[in-house]
């Protein structure tokens, strides 16, 4: 019997897939100039963003605005051993590479490129999150690795997660590890918690 939050994903995950190429790439504009638009995006000297891949919103416009305006920016790069994601520091130098889950990572040339949960991620800094479903409390079905939940867990950034508003459900099922978003952007709104 399936899990009722596998059966979410995989519906949510299907509706996405069906969203027009034409759409997508708008929609995709329209979410990025609503997130980071938003004050503690602005405010932020330190960004975390997401690798996009496959269906997922777009995100390599916040990584060239970042570094346009002097941001620091850093990815997540998961390890398939461990629930931590590591944290790498990236420009417009970086190479990259194929990594765990098929998602483009970092090649890491350097230990000082590698930051830690506890030394950075603070209230001075603004992390963007992959999301697969949300509900208006901003409650996030995410991959189900568990990987967010604790990396969110652990810091008191805001967090901005990214979707399309086919991917809001009526209600998430919240457990004792879940962590919900600061607010969910889509091509319509931004969705803070009730």
């Amino acid at each position: 019997m399936t899990e009722p939050k596998q059966e979410l994903r995989s519906e949510v995950l299907q509706r996405r897939s069906e969203i027009s190429d034409d759409d997508r790439a708008l929609w995709d504009m329209i979410i990025f100039e609503r997130a980071h638009k938003l004050r503690p995006f602005q405010l932020a000297r330190r960004v975390h963003v997401y690798r996009s891949f496959g269906t997922e919103v777009l995100t390599n416009h916040f990584f060239d605005y970042a570094w346009g305006i002097g941001k620091e920016v850093y990815v997540p790069v998961v390890r398939p051993d461990s629930l931590d994601l590591v944290h790498v520091r990236v420009d417009r130098d970086t190479k990259w590479q194929r990594g765990a889950f098929g998602v483009e990572e970092p090649v890491v040339e350097g230990a000082d490129l590698v930051a830690s949960t506890d030394e950075r991620w603070n209230a001075e800094c603004a992390i963007i999150v992959p999301v697969v479903g949300f509900d208006v409390h901003c409650h996030r079905l995410g991959y189900g690795k568990g990987y967010y939940d604790a990396f969110l867990s652990n810091t008191s950034a805001v967090s901005i997660g990214l979707a399309y508003e086919c991917q809001k459900l009526q209600q998430i099922a919240v457990e004792a590890h879940d962590v919900s978003l600061t607010c969910v952007v889509t091509e319509q709104r931004t969705y803070v918690p009730l």
